[in-house]
């Protein structure tokens, strides 16, 4: 009798010490990045159903031939490339090798806080925790979350092909209006100027093109993924696309893809 009143008492302070129903047991490891590097990276997408319910992946394609119905562009940006930091702990991983599509999230490499926007995502998630009993972007709430954003105001972005025409335009020319945004990692979009969170986990939609983003004088996303909305013509065809960065301070950074051949 004396020890199961021992081993209640100890599971009493036990359970006592665990957050209760007023918040969910997560933490939030925030990593700020000023953007001093920008990448283009390509991926596929693919879609499924179970249980009635549809579900997209979003993978890394390092193949030479993708079918433009799986064709996806992931835009990340960062203050190093993470692949010169790899190379230097392993010599036979070369920096030429492609970055996947999500983001190589690291605790080295941060720039200086900013608490008021910290304080609203944190906020935001607490929120949306009121409905969710697990992944917080693809972590268990019981997870120590990483949480990559970024301090730099984005005034231009554009996406063009090098040296191929695509959706009738010249190569050059801007493709933005032929991609549609279909997910922000991590789910959070901060007003530069108010340093504002307008869109975080618990939002519902958010802007789905690249006019409506800068639009809202953003800081830059630490990855976004984008998938084309209009019939590629002309199939097959070989093409490396690029994009262009501007920051608010003028700074104008690029990133190329390797080639691949897109078929129907």
């Amino acid at each position: 009798m004396k020890k199961m009143l021992l081993l209640l008492l100890a599971l009493s302070i036990f359970f006592s010490c665990k957050k209760g129903s007023d918040g969910p047991d997560y933490s939030l490891d925030f990593r700020p990045r000023e953007v001093k590097k920008v990448f283009i990276v390509l991926g596929e997408f693919k879609t499924s159903t179970y249980d009635g319910k549809t579900y997209t992946d979003y993978n890394s394609f390092y193949a030479n031939e993708l079918q433009v119905g799986n064709l996806m562009l992931s835009i990340q940006t960062s203050n190093y490339d993470p692949r010169v930091l790899i190379a230097k702990e392993d010599p036979s991983y070369s920096v030429n090798t492609p970055l996947p599509v999500y983001f190589l999230t690291s605790q080295n490499m941060l720039d200086q806080n900013d608490s008021y926007i910290e304080s609203q995502v944190k906020s935001d998630y607490d929120k949306s925790s009121s409905t969710r009993t697990k992944a917080v972007d693809n972590y268990d709430y019981s997870d120590m979350i990483p949480i990559e954003y970024r301090t730099t105001e984005i005034r231009d972005l554009t996406i063009t092909a090098l040296q191929t025409s695509l959706f009738g335009k010249q190569a050059g020319e801007s493709l933005n209006v032929f991609f549609d945004i279909v997910k922000y990692n991590p789910s959070i979009i901060v007003s530069a100027p108010a340093k504002a969170l307008l869109y975080g986990r618990s939002s519902k939609q958010y802007p789905s093109s690249i006019s409506e983003w800068l639009s809202l004088y953003p800081e830059a996303q630490a990855n976004m993924y984008l998938v084309p909305n209009t019939k590629m013509d002309n199939l097959p065809v070989s093409v490396q696309f690029v994009v262009k960065m501007e920051t608010a301070d003028g700074l104008v950074l690029r990133d190329t893809t390797r080639m691949v051949r897109i078929t129907r």
